[in-house]
């Protein structure tokens, strides 16, 4: 039996405009809605506590213009059980992913190497984070 899916409401964190644009291509192009796009933790961190339930993915950058994607992480770990957090970086160490699943990501993905991997994690039927 095929599931039907449901499309995803996804956040995006990240201060690169090329990334942004890139993730939110792949996003559509799945089926799936940008519900916001913030630049900084801040911004992302108000974005979260106006919108607890407004979000089903939220891809976020490791490192931003301004904060970092771990305090993003931090206000995430009160979330729905449908909610899924992703962490993306260039800088894959894995202390830098140890510390990302120890702050709540779901997965945490290096841009460069692993992005394939991610998009399928992401945005393919039958995978973590399709919407229930």
């Amino acid at each position: 039996m095929v599931r039907e899916r449901t499309a995803l409401r996804v956040l995006l964190v990240e201060d690169n405009p090329h990334w942004r644009a890139q993730l939110r291509r792949w996003a559509v192009a799945a089926g799936h809605a940008v519900a916001h796009e913030a630049c900084t933790a801040d911004e992302a961190n108000a974005w979260l506590a106006a919108h607890a339930d407004g979000w089903d993915l939220a891809l976020v950058d490791a490192f931003l213009a301004s904060g970092n994607g771990y305090t993003v992480l931090k206000h995430c770990l009160k979330r729905h059980a449908h909610q899924r957090v992703v962490m993306l970086s260039n800088y894959a160490r894995p202390e830098a992913r140890q510390q990302a699943l120890r702050l709540g990501a779901d997965r945490f993905f290096d841009k460069d190497t692993e992005l394939d991997a991610c998009l399928a994690y992401c945005f393919t039927d039958g995978q973590a984070c399709t919407a229930a």
